[in-house]
Parts: C-alpha cells; structure tokens; sequence
C-alpha cells in the first residue's frame, strides 16, 4: 500500500516556491499567499489589500508590500495575471490547480472558467509549426453571457 505524503500547509508551499526561485519567504509574503489561498478565486490587488487590512493577526502589510509581492507570486508560479474588464489585474491562484481559461461577460463582468483539451492541442500544435515554446497562455474571451444577452 503506498503511502500518501502530507498536504503541504500554504506557508510550506509558498516558502518552498519562493526559495526555489531565489526569493525569500518573508513573513508578509506567507501571509498574503495564505490570504489568496482563502479567498480561493479570482481577486484583484485592492480586494487583497482591503482583506489583508481588516484581519486581526499577523504581521502589518501595507498596500505597496501587496503590490511587491504580487508579481514574485506570479513568477514563481503561485498565480497568474488575468485581466478583466475592470482595466485592472486581476489574479487567481494557479497551485493545485487545472489550466483553465475565462469567458467574460463585457456588461456584467461575469466571469466563467473553462477548460478545453481540443483547445489546448491546437495551441501546442500552432506553437510547434511556428518553432515556438511556449512557457504560458491565457485565453480570454469577451462578449456577453446568457443573463445579459
């Protein structure tokens, strides 16, 4: 029977990310990934800056330490940038979780994830004919969802 290893904890996961990509795990970047990891979906910086600010514990974050550590996040990996309507970033925890990309609704801002083998075959197709590698991508497709068509 094999044994399944432990769930790393979000600080372990962070630490072991950052260290791997020679940065350090400060305690303010354990603490605002342990915050993107409760807010579970997509969120933008001022939503993690609000969130942060009204906790009762850990250290104090100002808002220019949020918007440091965000793109370390992104370049080791731990979130990638989406960009929606709003003409801001938005981001969403990438770690355990499927490549996916987003529909976006232009009138409501809605938002719905998808995921598409055929697609994905497509694109590495196109990539290898063009004698590219790809290290990421993002699809992103506006229009209008069903409840505002």
């Amino acid at each position: 029977m094999k044994v399944q290893p432990a769930r790393l904890k979000p600080a372990e996961i962070v630490r072991r990310k950052l260290h791997a990509t020679g940065l350090k795990c400060t305690p303010q970047r354990r603490e605002i990934f342990e915050e993107i990891v409760r807010i579970g979906g997509h969120f933008s910086a001022e939503q993690l800056v609000t969130r942060l600010g009204t906790r009762s514990r850990g250290p104090v974050i100002s808002r220019a330490t949020v918007y440091r550590a965000l793109p370390l996040l992104v370049r080791c990996g731990l979130l990638r940038e989406v960009i929606f309507t709003e003409h801001h970033t938005h981001y969403e925890i990438m770690y355990n979780r499927r490549h996916h990309e987003h529909f976006v609704c232009t009138k409501c801002g809605r938002t719905i994830e998808f995921d598409d083998s055929e697609l994905e075959r497509v694109l590495r197709k196109t990539a290898r004919a063009a004698h590219f590698d790809p290290v990421s991508h993002k699809v992103e497709v506006y229009g209008l969802c069903e409840r505002c068509r």
